[in-house]
């Protein structure tokens, strides 16, 4: 196996005798091992090519292998620090800035071992996240994700950087731009790949029950609850677990999930006995999360909680030059879910490429959809159901909205108006609206606590 295959590693070690032994050790290890005896050749070797992971003493003749931490030269490797003695303060430090673990003297061969599997096994992750990301263009996608757009391409980049830590991704983007593909290629990409993942849909779910199917809860908490159920983050526990639509949540369930956040630990409802947990999480929000955070829908402690690595999908109308990748990938799903092949010309992709799309890539997949069911060879627009249709609700004059009436009367007739002319969609009347579907439902709540307040009177 050639060297350029195997990942590299450095090691800080004074005492001729332990270096020679623990670089011999190392490379059985399947590494190629950089060795130096002091901090100045320690500096020297780090302008070179980066490593994977770095074993640092503390204790060589020109000071202190904690200072090339502390000076940012060991790059994105792994630290690991040899102590002659356990010092809480320094260890405290090392972690505190980046080191992975510590080790005492004599070191552990068996815990050494581990560390440095966990290094390599990181090292392959990022070799085929880049190996991925370098064929992307030829291969017009990344992960689960289709497309080779300019603006496609940086988020390809943010997700090969993101996607091997686990730090928290937040994802912004309209309705249908693929929030949900792009968690599932950050899971994929990550070192829980193999581990559980999970989604829930915060808006799509009673409100009576979001508690319960985030956290779990126990035989009797409530009405129907006949057995202990897990939520969610036990569910996913190990892997990564994605929460779309986070700001439909209560302001009372975004408080819960920040402390669990900061604690790792969940409270199943009608029990009062925490549960640790290990989750990698996505957030992803179809509004502008700020707007949210002034309208009063997002908690900004939690917006900050999770705002770590933001990442916004691009709608497709300002890719559309992706389009003909995402009907190729489209047409040979569905010629294969619905066991028939069809064939699109070139006019019918013409039409295809001038749609505006609305309902971004999710709108594209079922239009592509009903052209295989229907084996059709022409594309209408009107034939589809958009997800803001192109006529808005009857104008101000037919809703009765005159001179001197209440900002909220006419806010209540242009709701009910909306609800009216969209068959009672609450989905496609927030979105028509301009609204969340918490806020809606607020306001038609409000509404009939304002109906039943007048009957009693």
């Amino acid at each position: 196996m050639s060297k350029d295959s195997l990942p590299k590693a450095f090691l800080l070690e004074d005492d001729q005798t332990t270096r020679e032994a623990l670089t011999t050790w190392m490379e059985t290890e399947g590494f190629v091992v950089q060795a130096a005896k002091n901090l100045a050749e320690a500096r020297k070797a780090f302008e070179g090519e980066p490593v994977s992971v770095a074993v640092l003493d503390r204790e060589v003749p020109d000071g202190d292998g904690l200072d090339l931490l502390r000076e940012g030269r060991t790059g994105d490797a792994d630290v690991v620090l040899v102590t002659g003695h356990s010092e809480t303060e320094v260890i405290v430090e090392a972690m505190q800035i980046g080191a992975l673990d510590y080790l005492e003297k004599p070191v552990d061969l068996e815990r050494l071992g581990k560390l440095l599997g966990r290094s390599k096994s990181r090292w392959k992750r990022n070799r085929e996240v880049q190996s991925a990301l370098d064929q992307a263009d030829a291969s017009g996608g990344f992960g689960y994700l289709v497309g080779k757009s300019a603006s496609m391409m940086k988020v390809y980049g943010q997700v090969a950087r993101v996607a091997p830590t686990d730090a928290t991704v937040f994802v912004v983007g309209e309705t249908g731009t693929g929030k949900d593909v792009l968690a599932r290629t950050i899971g994929h990409f990550s070192r829980r790949a193999k581990e559980p993942f999970v989604a829930i849909n915060c808006g799509a779910i009673p409100s009576n029950l979001v508690e319960s199917e985030l956290f779990g809860h126990v035989k009797g908490a409530f009405t129907g609850a006949v057995r202990d159920r897990a939520g969610v983050f036990e569910r996913a526990d190990g892997g990564t677990l994605f929460l779309d639509e986070l700001t439909e949540m209560s302001n009372d369930l975004q408080t819960r999930l920040l402390r669990v956040l900061e604690n790792r630990k969940v409270t199943r409802v009608g029990d009062s006995e925490p549960r640790s947990v290990n989750v990698r999480v996505i957030a992803a929000t179809n509004r502008d999360p700020r707007r949210a955070v002034a309208d009063g829908e997002l908690r900004e402690d939690l917006l900050y909680r999770l705002l770590v690595f933001p990442i916004e999908l691009p709608p497709l109308r300002s890719r559309k030059e992706d389009i003909d990748l995402l009907v190729d990938h489209f047409l040979a799903r569905a010629s294969e879910e619905y066991d028939f092949q069809h064939t699109l010309d070139e006019s019918v992709r013409n039409d295809l490429r001038r749609h505006h799309w609305p309902g971004n890539v999710r709108e594209l997949r079922n239009a592509i959809d009903r052209l295989v069911i229907l084996r059709a060879d022409t594309f209408d627009p009107n034939d589809l159901l958009p997800a803001i249709p192109k006529d808005g609700p009857p104008a101000d004059g037919t809703l009765g909205i005159k001179p001197g009436m209440s900002i909220a009367d006419a806010e209540r007739r242009l709701i009910e108006a909306t609800l009216d002319f969209t068959d009672n969609d609450k989905n496609e009347a927030a979105q028509m609206l301009g609204i969340s579907l918490k806020t809606l439902y607020n306001r038609l709540n409000k509404y009939e606590e304002d109906d039943g307040a007048s009957e009693d009177a």
